[in-house]
């Protein structure tokens, strides 16, 4: 494992733990994201245990993992989104990404293979509704410190987080043709996963020793 993976599970280790801890005394839309850390580092754990231990094909678990990882996220910014039309849309989008996971899964793409098609259908599901909650952001009338407002953390996260993937679109191309440069490459995405999860974690560590905010009813449209 080099240093930068390391870094990824050391955050992930950190938001696990830390969100643990406070378990009692999060609200239901902080739990969701202590839900996508246990996931996340779940996930990861098993990728490296089975690559290391097995020198074998891993990617199989992002098959499995990744729709867990957007379910917990898409919860966590429903929770944030006052907009009807858009909590329920949310609600019928995990059960999209769901189905389309079984289908590409099963029937279009190896298991052996990186599920590009379900990261890019959930990259683009969770893109939409952060620009939807910065834009309820924006149209608040009261003013407000970004900062102490958990999900706008989240959301400038997922920011970077979808710009990652067409790096590792990228990546996929130099594969091919270009494999010291594809290493190169995997490693600039790594540092992206690191912001992302940064981004996750702040909120979590923000308010590890008093309540968080317990809603977001100030963004009101």
């Amino acid at each position: 494992m080099s240093p930068v993976e390391w870094n990824i599970l050391a955050l992930l280790f950190i938001g696990v733990v830390v969100g643990i801890w406070q378990y009692d005394r999060l609200p239901r839309y902080a739990k969701f994201l202590l839900y996508f850390f246990i996931v996340t580092f779940l996930l990861e754990v098993n990728a490296d245990y089975y690559m290391t231990a097995f020198r074998s094909n891993n990617l199989f678990l992002y098959h499995f993992f990744i729709p867990f990882q957007y379910i917990t996220l898409a919860l966590f910014l429903r929770e944030s989104i006052h907009t009807p039309t858009v909590k329920g849309s949310i609600n019928y989008s995990i059960f999209l990404v769901i189905a389309c996971a079984i289908i590409f899964s099963g029937f279009v793409q190896s298991l052996k293979e990186m599920p590009f098609y379900i990261l890019l259908l959930t990259r683009i599901l969770l893109l939409i509704w952060s620009l939807i909650y910065l834009q309820q952001l924006i149209k608040a009338n009261k003013v407000e410190v970004l900062s102490k407002i958990p999900a706008f953390w989240v959301s400038s996260g997922i920011l970077i987080y979808f710009v990652s993937f067409f790096q590792m679109g990228l990546m996929r191309y130099l594969i091919i043709d270009h494999h010291q440069l594809a290493n190169f490459w995997i490693y600039i995405v790594l540092w992206f996963d690191v912001a992302f999860y940064l981004f996750c974690l702040f909120p979590i560590l923000k308010y590890r020793n008093n309540s968080w905010p317990r809603t977001d009813e100030r963004h009101v449209l």
